[in-house]
């Protein structure tokens, strides 16, 4: 540097002279050390000589089973550094739970008529749309954990789907310790149908859109790869999904150049799946009401018709099928995201004024400090070390 450099003078006979970096390389050259090392980097290398040993032959530096190990341990290191959220989730969800079952209390539910199943519906939703938003929680999570991710991305640490993998399996216990929480606290309480295996239906249901959920707002996060853009960006996709999603605007009232949009939303299938597993129940098919002609009609295939649902036995499973395949899709539009997509804005790096100075003196614009990597951004910082403006150097 500039200033250590007078101390290695050794002609004491010649008054000392700061000797540029450019000057150096120049005179070097000229010597017959440096001219000696052109001639012989002049001779092309024969690589058939290079040691087994030097070469590479993967992208990656270890096996993908050892990369997956480490990366689940990972994961389950932040899960339990994060356990605050998981708790206090379900903690919330037990209290929501509670409150909606006073809300919607079995003692004032009954299955006389229609008036009673739209009341049924509304229970129904609620269960819904809850659970939607259960899975609100992986979007700040996802975003704040993304700038260390495009880091190890772009050095080469692992690809995409070994971060996406674990952050998806190792969710899927506490989803269902939630769903088991939320149907056993509302199931009875609340007087949906009493059969058993309806009640096991239900909660598959409410764990497949738990599943949806999660893999939907982690999808937005990689999507979005800002809070601020997820949370404006993100609130449109969520309001057609409800707006499209057949119990805002019921099916035949959605104009025709918008239906499409109506099998893509994902609480279509878990709305008509959830109804028809309810509405089948024998304490709805075994009760007649009478139509719009006077005909008798079974309340619950009339309450379905009411509603704008489907009325066939099967949309369970085809809401059930629906919900999960939304999750694989979800969760590798994810991944691609991750995969193919840079992290919002261009870091610069600072130097100081001394480094552009020094530079300058040696003939070099200040663009092209630190091997051209590094430019000046016009801040005056006295600070000789490098940072990025996201500020995340976590590794």
């Amino acid at each position: 540097s500039k200033k250590d450099q007078e101390q290695y003078w050794a002609d004491k006979q010649r008054p000392y002279r700061y000797i540029s970096v450019s000057e150096f390389a120049q005179t070097f050259k000229r010597f017959h050390v440096g001219l000696e090392l052109e001639n012989h980097l002049s001779v092309p290398f024969d690589k058939s000589r290079s040691h087994q040993a030097a070469l590479v032959f993967s992208k990656h530096s270890v096996s993908t089973r050892e990369l997956l190990k480490a990366s689940f341990d990972k994961e389950w290191l932040l899960i339990k550094r994060n356990s605050f959220v998981y708790i206090f989730k379900t903690i919330q969800l037990i209290i929501v739970a509670l409150i909606a079952s006073t809300v919607f209390l079995r003692t004032q539910m009954h299955t006389r008529n229609l008036d009673d199943g739209f009341v049924y519906v509304g229970a129904l939703l609620f269960t819904l749309i809850v659970n939607m938003f259960n899975g609100f929680a992986e979007l700040p999570l996802t975003i704040t954990r993304l700038p260390v991710f495009f880091k190890h991305r772009d050095l080469l640490f692992y690809p995409a789907w070994i971060f996406t993998l674990p952050n998806v399996v190792l969710r899927i216990p506490f989803s269902i310790i939630e769903s088991i929480v939320w149907v056993v606290v509302t199931y009875y309480t609340m007087g949906f149908a009493p059969e058993a295996d309806r009640f096991f239906k239900q909660l598959l249901l409410v764990f497949l859109i738990q599943q949806m959920a999660g893999g939907l707002f982690r999808a937005i996060a990689g999507l979005c790869r800002s809070m601020i853009i997820a949370q404006t960006g993100g609130a449109l996709f969520l309001l057609i999904f409800f707006v499209l999603g057949g119990f805002l605007l019921p099916k035949d009232f959605i104009p025709k150049w918008w239906i499409w949009g109506y099998w893509i939303s994902p609480l279509v299938y878990g709305y008509n799946a959830l109804a028809v597993n309810e509405f089948y129940s024998p304490r709805w098919m075994d009760k007649f009401v009478m139509d719009k002609n006077g005909v008798p009609k079974r309340l619950g295939m009339a309450m379905l018709e009411g509603a704008n649902i489907f009325t066939d036995k099967n949309w369970f499973w085809i809401g059930a099928a629906g919900l999960l395949g939304f999750t694989i899709f979800f969760n590798v539009l994810f991944t691609l995201c991750l995969t193919y997509l840079n992290p919002l804005g261009k870091p610069q790096a600072v130097i100081s004024e001394e480094t552009a100075k020094e530079a300058e003196d040696n003939g070099l614009p200040r663009e092209t400090v630190s091997n051209g990597s590094t430019r000046r951004n016009g801040s005056t910082r006295r600070n000789g070390s490098m940072k990025s403006k996201d500020g995340s150097n976590n590794s």
